[in-house]
């Protein structure tokens, strides 16, 4: 959500630099990215909606669909073309580190109790969002890589 904030931000940016040139362009994107923050805004809002049953049988269901995604590209990566294979591994690796967040913040997730479920469960969907964009990204790459 912080980086769809700061698109929003610089793509604003760029519309206030562009003065009376053509805006068209940057309208788009940046309709583009309104489109996608609310999207986001509506998945977390979701997320917050659900009891804390309901939130652990929706994360299992959230975690296994990543994972199987994440092999599934994993076994992708291991085909990418020597000449774009440095940025698949870099986003691939990326990609690893916000799982293991996700990881950690899920553990802290079982171990709460009481009202600090609540709290802990608001770090837990940013780690969800972070390797959800993350998989989003190695994809890109990927593709990048396959149209080369």
């Amino acid at each position: 959500m912080k980086n769809t904030l700061l698109s929003v931000s610089v793509l604003a940016a760029a519309l206030a630099s562009a003065g009376c040139g053509d805006t068209s362009g940057v309208r788009e994107e940046l309709g583009d990215v309104a489109h996608e923050a609310g999207e986001v805004g509506e998945a977390v809002s979701d997320w917050f909606a659900l009891s804390r049953d309901e939130f652990d049988d929706e994360l299992a269901e959230q975690r296994a669909a990543l994972k199987a995604a994440m092999a599934e590209l994993e076994v992708e990566a291991e085909r990418a073309a020597s000449e774009g294979k440095a940025e698949v591994d870099q986003a691939m690796a990326s990609l690893k580190q916000s799982w293991s967040k996700l990881e950690q913040r899920s553990a802290e997730w079982q171990d709460a109790a009481g009202d600090t479920w609540q709290d802990v469960r608001e770090d837990l969907v940013e780690a969800m969002e972070d390797v959800k964009h993350s998989l989003a990204q190695a994809r890109d790459r990927l593709a990048d890589d396959e149209s080369a």
